[in-house]
């Protein structure tokens, strides 16, 4: 456990200030990865992508901590999906597993569908 180091603080006779603590940087991990709820406005695909990119800058390319860092950037329904997934006989053992897992249950033909006609819709716009 890192010592706290004390800055002297200089004051006036009328002010008279604690002195400041420097404590050690820590890196929340929750600010550094994404996060991925599992509503039908999200987007899987572009989630898996950034999850790995950074996840893996941070614990490497180790399937055991790969499946327990995605924990820490789901949440609501797509947390408990992972946790009822992870606790069924047919939980994943691995990253391969789980990214396989993932996609069938949130990139579902309907929603491959509804972002086709989205960029239809959008690329229908800058051709006019």
């Amino acid at each position: 456990s890192p010592i706290p180091i004390t800055i002297p603080t200089f004051s006036s006779p009328s002010l008279n200030y604690p002195p400041l603590v420097s404590t050690p940087f820590t890196m929340n991990i929750n600010n550094i990865l994404p996060n991925f709820k599992g509503l039908a406005e999200e987007r899987p695909v572009q989630f898996l992508t950034e999850f790995e990119i950074r996840a893996v800058s941070l614990v490497g390319k180790n399937d055991t901590l790969l499946l327990q860092t995605v924990q820490q950037a789901l949440s609501e329904g797509a947390l408990i999906w992972f946790s009822q997934l992870q606790r069924s006989p047919d939980r994943a053992h691995n990253w391969k597993e789980f990214k396989t897992r993932f996609y069938e249950r949130y990139r579902t033909p309907t929603k491959v569908e509804h972002l086709r006609t989205e960029l239809r819709l959008l690329f229908g716009r800058y051709n006019e």
